[in-house]
């Protein structure tokens, strides 16, 4: 909210995905339901707010979600989980793709390099220590 994380989690998900789409689509169901939670307490506390974003670097999750035609490619998973395309189809949550190199979660979920660990640390708000430490630091 306004540019800060306001709730986040990590956890092994509780159903065993087929595939990447599906293992994606029910971190989604999570994400759209957080989502929501907070959209509707705004509204109801009188702050206007718009609809939640939720981003993926899955195009698949994607397509699922935003066109119930291609509902072939998950045809053998739960009715519970296409309340996230219910949503994104209403407007309330919208759904976009997410660059490898503007992916935030990826710093706490894979082993990155150099150049991907310092933009990434960036766009969370992290920074790096001064190359002298904290006797720089407290020199200046």
């Amino acid at each position: 909210m306004y540019g800060c994380p306001v709730s986040w989690r990590s956890h092994v998900q509780k159903c065993v995905a087929l595939s990447a789409v599906k293992a994606e689509f029910v971190a989604a169901l999570e994400a759209t339901r957080e989502a929501l939670f907070f959209s509707y307490l705004l509204r109801d506390l009188g702050v206007e707010a718009h609809p939640p974003i939720l981003r993926t670097d899955s195009q698949g999750c994607i397509q699922v979600s935003k066109d119930p035609t291609k509902h072939w490619k998950l045809k053998h998973i739960n009715t519970r989980y296409h309340f996230v395309r219910d949503h994104v189809q209403e407007g309330e949550v919208k759904i976009d793709f997410v660059g490898t190199t503007d992916n935030v979660a990826d710093i706490l979920t894979k082993p990155l390099k150099g150049f991907a660990t310092s933009r990434i640390a960036h766009l969370i708000g992290l920074t790096m220590p001064s190359r002298g430490g904290v006797e720089d630091a407290s020199a200046s």
